[in-house]
């Protein structure tokens, strides 16, 4: 447990080789979101009404993800070059 809280709190620092990957842990967290969103979208009584909204967020998360692994390209041209 501790081995996996010492992970998430090195995910945080920019170095490489240290920690679990940023960008996944950032995916997991919206996609848990949306998800969960997804969940209480359908199961509430006027899902029609709300359908423009979730679709609103929907092509929200797909634009962020879009915009990490562009930023994410953008930032370690260099790392990627050399390997």
């Amino acid at each position: 447990m501790k081995q996996i809280i010492n992970n998430l709190l090195n995910s945080l620092d920019n170095k490489k080789d240290t920690g679990f990957s940023g960008k996944k842990l950032t995916i997991i967290s919206i996609m848990t979101c949306i998800m969960y969103g997804h969940y209480k979208f359908f199961n509430s009584e006027n899902w029609v009404q709300n359908f423009i909204a979730v679709l609103t967020v929907d092509f929200g998360t797909i634009l962020t993800l879009f915009g990490l692994n562009i930023t994410d390209k953008k930032l370690n041209t260099t790392q990627n070059e050399t390997n």
